[in-house]
C-alpha cells in the first residue's frame, strides 16, 4: 500500500495466503487439461457430448472457453437456473428411486425434454464445493431424458462436498478459497471508483493500473 502525494492510498492489489488465486495462464491450463479429459471420457464411455450446460452464474468464462475448445456453438450450449433452495436457504429435495430431485417448481427455469432428451450434456463449472449443484443438474436433467449429464469442474473441493459424489471431470482438488481471474477486476472496480472519488492524479491511476496488472499477472 502507498500513500501518494494528494492523500490517495495507491492499493497494491496483495493476495491474501488463505485463498487461491488462479492467474489466467494457469486457467487456460485447466482449459486444455479439461479438454482433453473430456475426449478421455467419450473414448472410454463409448459417448459424445452433444450439448453443454450451466447454471447462469460465475462459471460463464469458464464454459465460454471450454465449449470453443470442444466446438461449441450456438444452440448447442445453453444455461439452466438451478433453483434448489427455499427462502431460508435450506436444499430442498423429494427422493424418487433414490434419486434426490429439486421440489422447486423452477428447478431447471429454462430445461426441456425437447432441448435434453437423448443427449449427453456435459455441466461445466468453476468449482465442485458442496456438490450439490452438479448433483441437482444431473437428477433433473436426467429426469427430463437426457441420456448422459457428465460434471466438470475446474476445482474440486473434496473436504467440504456433502453429496459423497466427486465431479466426472475435473482438474485439480483445493481445500481454500479459490479467487478467479475475472473476480480480481472487481477489486480493481472498487479501487478505481475510489481513486477518481479521492481526486487521485491520472499519474497516480496509472500507478494504480500497474499495480493491478503486476499483481494479477495479466
Amino acid at each position: 500500500m502507498h500513500i501518494s502525494e494528494s492523500g490517495f492510498v495507491i492499493p497494491t492489489f496483495e493476495q491474501d495466503q488463505g485463498k487461491h488465486y488462479l492467474t489466467e495462464s494457469a486457467f487456460a491450463e485447466a482449459i486444455l487439461d479439461l479438454t482433453c479429459q473430456v475426449h478421455e471420457w467419450q473414448d472410454r464411455n463409448g459417448l459424445e457430448i452433444t450439448r453443454i450446460g450451466n447454471a447462469p452464474r460465475g462459471s460463464m468464462e469458464t464454459v465460454s472457453r471450454l465449449s470453443q475448445a470442444l466446438g461449441f456453438h450456438g444452440s448447442s450450449v445453453f444455461q439452466h437456473a438451478l433453483n434448489f433452495r427455499d427462502a431460508e436457504g435450506n436444499i430442498r429435495f423429494d427422493y424418487d428411486d433414490g434419486m434426490p430431485i429439486s421440489t422447486s417448481d423452477s428447478a431447471v427455469q429454462e430445461a426441456t425434454a425437447e432441448l435434453v432428451e437423448g443427449q449427453v450434456v456435459l455441466w461445466p463449472d468453476d468449482l465442485s464445493h458442496t456438490g450439490w449443484t452438479e448433483f441437482v443438474a444431473k437428477s433433473v436433467l436426467t429426469k427430463l431424458g437426457a441420456k448422459a449429464v457428465v460434471s466438470c469442474n475446474i476445482f474440486y473441493n473434496e473436504g467440504d462436498n456433502q453429496t459423497g459424489v466427486p465431479p466426472d471431470i475435473y482438474w485439480q482438488k483445493t481445500d481454500r478459497w479459490v479467487v478467479f481471474p475475472w473476480e480480481r477486476f472487481e477489486e480493481f472496480g472498487v479501487a478505481l471508483n475510489a481513486a477518481r472519488n479521492q481526486g487521485a492524479t491520472e499519474e497516480e491511476l496509472s500507478q494504480l493500473k500497474q499495480n493491478f496488472l503486476k499483481a494479477t499477472q495479466v
